[in-house]
């Protein structure tokens, strides 16, 4: 309901512009200031995807947090028992050594078994026994390898179970607000706390079509944060309406503004000034 209000008073804005416009007193696009509404890149509502009790909240509201980070985290002792077990699977190597050396042993009694039977000491029926020895030997030393490699996967999927049991941050933001605590049951459908995206920042404007054919990708302006900021930063358009509004006349568009250092907060008033274009 915010939002469409915000848009509402945007539309509003803009209305003397294309009254005067139908007077035939068309102003340049950058003669004119236009009321925009910056807002944040992206705002995200984190749940968790395993259900448990939560058991630590690591952030506040406020906080600045990195891509990945760690937010919150479930109760985690049984997880934790099995990697510490499938850890144990996969690094015990003694079956793998054992049918190694088994099976060196039983290539070199095939070989002398062939030596003793190129000079008639052996008979063949000697010979095809070592051979089907030195087959199972092998046929051994596959399975072993083959249960290694299977207690390396079941690891590394006992480690991602317990990494789950963790709420991490999907992309660089501010924390917005907390609406979990320790010692509640987490789930899909709880929401544990709010993210913000602010690098870069949206804003939204909404202009008299007559100004469309002015308006391109890529297109910069120059936008001034309401007070008490009074910041101007520099805007790349990156989205353009392609369904105008006939009934107000006018038609949206959306620009980035790049706000690496998350200094500049979303959901403010701003004003839009596009710059005069060379040979404009």
């Amino acid at each position: 309901m915010t939002r469409r209000l915000f848009a509402l008073a945007l539309v509003l804005s803009v209305l003397p512009q294309i009254a005067a416009a139908q007077d035939g007193e068309a102003p340049l696009l950058s003669e004119n200031g236009f009321d925009c509404i910056v807002r944040p890149y992206d705002v995200s509502e984190l749940t968790s995807s395993e259900q448990g009790v939560l058991t630590e909240i690591l952030v506040g509201r406020g906080d600045a947090v990195a891509q990945g980070q760690v937010l919150a985290r479930l109760d985690r002792e049984l997880q934790q028992s099995a990697v510490e077990l499938a850890r144990i699977r996969a690094e015990n190597g003694a079956s793998t050594a054992s049918a190694q050396a088994r099976l060196k042993f039983r290539q070199i009694e095939f070989n002398r078994m062939t030596e003793l039977r190129e000079r008639n000491a052996a008979s063949q029926a000697m010979l095809e026994e070592a051979e089907v020895e030195l087959e199972l030997a092998r046929g051994e030393l596959e399975m072993a390898t083959a249960e290694r490699q299977l207690a390396e996967a079941e690891l590394a999927q006992a480690e991602l179970l317990l990494s789950r049991r963790g709420v991490l941050a999907p992309f660089d933001a501010v924390v917005v607000e907390v609406t979990a605590s320790p010692g509640e049951y987490a789930h899909e459908e709880a929401p544990v706390m709010t993210l913000a995206q602010l690098d870069p920042l949206r804003v939204e404007v909404y202009l008299p079509i007559i100004h469309a054919p002015e308006i391109a990708l890529g297109r910069e302006a120059e936008v001034t944060f309401a007070p008490p900021l009074d910041v101007r930063r520099k805007a790349t358009v990156t989205a353009i309406d392609r369904v105008f509004d006939a009934a107000s006349g006018t038609f949206g568009i959306r620009l980035d503004v790049p706000n690496a250092d998350q200094s500049l907060p979303g959901e403010i008033r701003c004003k839009l000034r596009f710059e005069v274009e060379n040979g404009g």
